[in-house]
């Protein structure tokens, strides 16, 4: 939920020099309800027992695929490769109406060559 909160809403904005959403009420973050209502997830299990002081670590490692997932699932359905996070409706317009906009071959096919 932290990877996806990152990836869709966490934006620090700035009105000149001073921050203009920095108290909880104004910075937006994922809440639950955000989440589809069922997902998959897993932690594998390395087998070697707990790490020190009874830790089972595993880290914020998980959250570098999110923000990529999503840069590619909006890739794949419009053709504009976003990488500028959040995803937000108006960084993707931006990405679209870029001047060095490309929209990539993957979006434009429309049939599959049997060649």
């Amino acid at each position: 939920m932290q990877a996806y909160s990152q990836a869709m809403f966490e934006e620090l904005r700035y009105y000149g020099c001073d921050p203009g959403n920095a108290s909880p009420k104004r910075y937006r973050v994922a809440a639950a309800t955000d989440l589809p209502t069922a997902f998959i997830t897993f932690v594998e299990e390395h087998g070697l027992g707990p790490g020190p002081g009874g830790a089972k670590g595993i880290g914020e490692s998980g959250m570098l695929a999110v923000a990529s997932a999503i840069a590619n699932a909006i890739e794949d359905a419009i053709g504009v490769r976003v990488t500028r996070i959040p995803f937000t409706p108006e960084h993707v317009f931006t990405a679209i109406n870029s001047p060095t906009f490309r929209r990539t071959s993957f979006a434009l096919s429309t049939s599959v060559s049997t060649h």
